[in-house]
């Protein structure tokens, strides 16, 4: 081999090292890419949450941030955020499911967690009152949560509140559909509860259910929500899918049978029945049996002697006297 040949050779070898380091530098990057694009569907804006504010003073606190700033309507929101409302605010928080967490005045809620696929929703009320809209789950590991420090609420497509009053009871408001509620620290604690019925609860004791009253159908908050749950079954019209509540079928009324009316049967007067005297049984008299008399006991008769110049009398002794029987 000569010179030439053996630079070329080597000239041939040093460009086939070079290209293969490009080549797999360059199929790194690709997958780097690709591994890139997969990620960010998980944040897509299109697929997070929405705040959307009716009124009021709304603010948020992110993730990781300690102060809370004045919030905008149609500001993303992320899992880990805070949303809190003074007197004067209302806000919802929208899913791209169309489910709805609304706040009321003075009330704080986070978003503890929220995934697209599955569906999965979890809010934590911190303090007040927050009402949920749920459209309807289609998957078995789809899931709506929400929960306080005493239970948990777990959904599937409804209509309900969630707050607490000045006890420090829990208040569950169901409007459509069924609830299921759960204690933490007792999950034996639990209930089903149905359209138009409520919750006040503690966990301490078995969980009750009582009917809705018409002061709690005509609160401010109740009718607040059921107005804009119509503007959002307008909006997104087949996302919802309430479970009807069964309802009870009538029982047919019986008309009752006309029983025949029987003639009067007359009343016989009978004429008193005089009580009959009583005749006395004569007492018997009772036969008198005289008693026997003994028999006289004749007078003895003396008998004298002559013999003597002195009559000395002799006296015979009287007969037995008979026995009286």
């Amino acid at each position: 081999m000569d010179r030439k040949s053996l630079i070329i050779g080597v000239i041939i070898v040093i460009a086939l090292a070079i290209g293969g380091v490009f080549l797999v530098k360059s199929k790194k990057i690709n997958n780097q890419n690709v591994l890139s694009a997969q990620t960010s569907t998980t944040t897509d804006p299109n697929q997070m949450p929405i705040l959307e504010i009716f009124s009021g003073n709304v603010f948020i606190k992110q993730n990781g941030a300690s102060d809370f700033v004045s919030a905008t309507d149609q500001e993303k929101v992320n899992v880990g955020d805070v949303i809190k409302t003074d007197a004067t605010g209302r806000a919802q928080v929208l899913y791209p499911t169309h489910s709805v967490t609304r706040i009321d005045f003075n009330s704080e809620m986070t978003i503890e967690n929220y995934t697209t696929t599955p569906s999965v929703t979890k809010v934590k009320v911190d303090q007040g009152n927050i009402w949920s809209r749920v459209a309807k789950l289609f998957g078995s590991s789809d899931s709506n949560d929400t929960e306080n420090d005493t239970l948990v609420a777990s959904v599937r497509g409804t209509s309900y509140g969630l707050g607490s009053d000045t006890n420090g009871n829990t208040i569950v408001e169901i409007i459509k559909s069924h609830v299921y509620v759960e204690c933490n620290a007792d999950a034996s604690k639990n209930i089903d509860l149905q359209t138009n019925n409520k919750l006040i609860t503690n966990c301490l004791s078995k969980l009750s259910s009582v009917k809705l009253t018409n002061s709690d159908l005509n609160s401010d908050w109740v009718k607040f929500n059921e107005d804009q749950d119509k503007i959002l079954d307008q909006r997104f019209p087949e996302s919802f899918d309430d479970e009807p509540s069964p309802t009870p079928t009538p029982k047919p009324t019986l008309k009752p049978t006309a029983k025949p009316t029987a003639s009067p049967t007359p009343i016989t007067t009978q004429a008193p029945t005089s009580s009959p005297t009583n005749t006395p049984t004569p007492t018997p008299t009772p036969t008198y049996t005289p008693r026997k008399t003994s028999t006289p006991i004749p007078t003895p008769t003396p008998t004298y002697f002559i013999d003597y110049p002195i009559y000395y009398p002799i006296y015979t002794p009287s007969p037995t006297p008979p026995v009286i029987k």
